[in-house]
């Protein structure tokens, strides 16, 4: 039933998929990574905890945000996961606005932080060629200073014998 009415809730606004168990839940999610899990923490076959535990070892799947959905009134549950793993944790009973309203938090906070990712990413890409090219153009400068360097010590030196030509034939006609 509440599969049923969370579907129902949410379906007008995303593409829901329900799942039977928590160990159901964990394949999909491993095969198709969500912008959002809602789970109860009292599933069958792998709890909503052992679910969100599950789903924090995965990489791919460390970032995707959880909303807790349960009757257990437990403080102490309900901060621990908050600490650790899930971005929010609702006490049944609950409103179907409550519940459009906490997941478009999650999902818009999700997507704006997999765009800045995605952005970082190709900052990091941007970067990474725009410090191979200053390394490049710092080299081939370096280059070119060591041969303006070599050209005006070899101009120097035949201006400096040009003079000495010039001193002793200036020399020699005054004599």
């Amino acid at each position: 039933d509440m599969r049923r009415f969370i579907t129902d809730v949410l379906a007008a606004d995303y593409n829901v998929i329900g799942a039977a168990d928590g160990a159901q839940a964990l394949a999909c999610a491993l095969a198709d990574p969500p912008d959002l899990v809602i789970t109860d923490l009292m599933l069958p076959k792998l709890g909503g905890d052992q679910l969100v535990a599950e789903m924090r070892s995965v990489p791919h799947l460390m970032a995707v945000p959880v909303l807790v959905l349960s009757a257990k009134g437990d403080e102490a549950l309900r901060a621990r996961l908050l600490a650790e793993s899930v971005q929010d944790y609702v006490t049944k009973p609950f409103s179907a606005h409550e519940l459009r309203a906490r997941a478009h938090n999650l999902v818009t906070m999700k997507r704006a932080r997999d765009a800045l990712q995605r952005e970082l990413a190709s900052q990091s890409v941007d970067l990474s060629e725009l410090t191979r090219d200053l390394i490049a153009n710092q080299r081939a400068l370096q280059r070119s200073m060591d041969a303006l360097l070599e050209s005006e010590h070899r101009w120097r030196a035949e201006s400096a014998r040009a003079k000495t030509l010039c001193h002793f034939e200036g020399s020699a006609a005054t004599r």
